[in-house]
This record gives C-alpha cells, structure tokens and sequence, in this order.
C-alpha cells in the first residue's frame, strides 16, 4: 500500500490560435486528441498530466487550434506497490484532473470569445486503453 497526498494542480501548457477560416459556413466537426501519462519527478513525486488538442487540419476543418495540458502531482509515501500506485495515477489521478482540463479548455475559449469547447464526460478507467490503441494504429498506418 501507500500514503497519498496531493500537491498540486497546475496547467502545464495553453495556446489558442484562430484559424480564420471562413469558406466553411460554420460547418465544422471537433475531434479532440487527448492524452495521457504518469511518471515519477523524484523519489516521493509521482504526475499524472492531460492534455487536449483541437486543430485545423486539410481534412478537418476547425476555426481554431487549441492545445492545453494539466498536471497534479502527488507526493507519495511508504509505496510498497508500484503497480497498484500506476493504477491510481492512470485511474484515480484522471478522475481528479480530467474536470480541470475540461474546465480550463472550456474557458480559453469563452475568454477568446468562440462558442466554448466542452469536452464529454469519460470514463478514465479507459483513457489510457483508448491512447494506447490510437497510437499502436498509427504506428501500424506509418509502416
């Protein structure tokens, strides 16, 4: 087991960008990229970080490019179980953190005076499944 106590939330990045398009007619469809990950800073320090992008692409269309990404560190004592310390940074952290990112993307785009980006609730027991999926497709797609 181990003793878990939370440092500290922070946005670790945050850029917005209008795309001026107006060819569109205001027909856009949002496909946000998400990710993940955990680690250790040092020896009692774990993150778990976030992150959402949103950008124009020549297939894909969007007014905006958008990129914002959170981190909670945790300050972490007596682990004895490292894999069960993984599981709480990729489950439990992502329920702590994922509001945050929402909350912040919907924000940056209120404040920047666009319609506001509000991400769907997820379930963050598959985040990590679903990031892991996407990049070994992508890989696959590359060779």
């Amino acid at each position: 087991m181990f003793k878990i106590k939370a440092k500290k939330i922070q946005v670790i990045r945050l850029s917005f960008q209008d795309n001026e398009l107006t060819d569109h007619q205001g027909k856009y469809s949002l496909n946000p990229e998400l990710g993940a990950n955990v680690g250790k800073l040092d020896e009692n320090h774990y993150f778990t970080q976030l992150s959402v992008r949103v950008k124009n692409e020549k297939d894909q269309a969007f007014p905006i490019d958008v990129d914002v990404a959170v981190r909670a560190v945790f300050e972490v004592a007596a682990v004895e179980d490292e894999q069960a310390l993984e599981g709480f940074l990729k489950k439990q952290g992502v329920h702590i953190l994922f509001p945050y990112l929402r909350s912040t993307l919907s924000g940056l785009t209120s404040l920047a005076m666009v319609p506001p980006i509000v991400l769907p609730i997820i379930d963050a027991s598959k985040l990590f499944d679903k990031i892991n999926k996407s990049e070994k497709e992508d890989e696959e797609q590359q060779d």
